[in-house]
């Protein structure tokens, strides 16, 4: 009969095995992940920027002014740090 605590040392080791040889793949990963993240931000900053528009505009009355206004700068400003994210993210990684 096998010890129960050298059977969980193999499994282990198998576990670990995989994930060493893996790096490569969680690079990529990590990659998307990191650009799907970006995308998500940019909906919320320009929906938070409309959200805060409309709200403006109802508390001031300039009806469609403060949201045009918040619209487009939160369009520029997400734009901008996609733009900076995408680009800017060959010089930031050294393994490249």
């Amino acid at each position: 009969m096998q010890n129960p605590s050298s059977h969980n040392l193999a499994a282990a080791g198998t576990v670990c095995a995989m994930w060493s040889g893996d790096d490569e793949r969680g690079r990529v990963e990590r990659s998307y992940l990191r650009y799907a993240g970006v995308g998500v931000q940019y909906g919320l900053t320009v929906l938070f920027m409309t959200l805060l528009g409309i709200w403006l505009d109802k508390r001031f009355g300039t009806a469609p002014l403060l949201l045009l206004i918040c619209l487009l700068v939160g369009f520029v400003g997400a734009t901008f740090s996609l733009i900076h994210t995408v680009l800017g993210s060959d010089k930031q990684d050294p393994k490249r």
